[in-house]
């Protein structure tokens, strides 16, 4: 099978971070593209949902950025008993 070269300009932060995510999934950039490729063939477009995020979503992402309001717990009983609770 033949093969062709894709050239494309990324942020190279961004590809490094990326690149060893792929790396711990024991997958190279080449096979996440040709992955990538295969899914946007099947599904004859993107393979998750594109939109644009509301208000409180776009809030809720920059408190994440900027370390506000995370919650950290010692166990996962304890942050169950934190979601399920009615006072927060």
């Amino acid at each position: 099978m033949n093969k062709t070269m894709i050239h494309a300009r990324i942020d190279p932060v961004l590809k490094d971070d990326v690149q060893k995510i792929f790396e711990k999934l024991g997958i190279s950039l080449t096979e996440a593209i040709t992955m990538f490729f295969s899914h946007v063939k099947m599904y004859r477009g993107f393979p998750f949902e594109l939109r644009i995020p509301n208000k409180t979503t776009l809030q809720a992402m920059r408190d994440v950025e900027e370390g506000r309001n995370l919650k950290t717990f010692d166990s996962t009983e304890k942050m169950f008993d934190y979601l399920n609770s009615s006072d927060e």
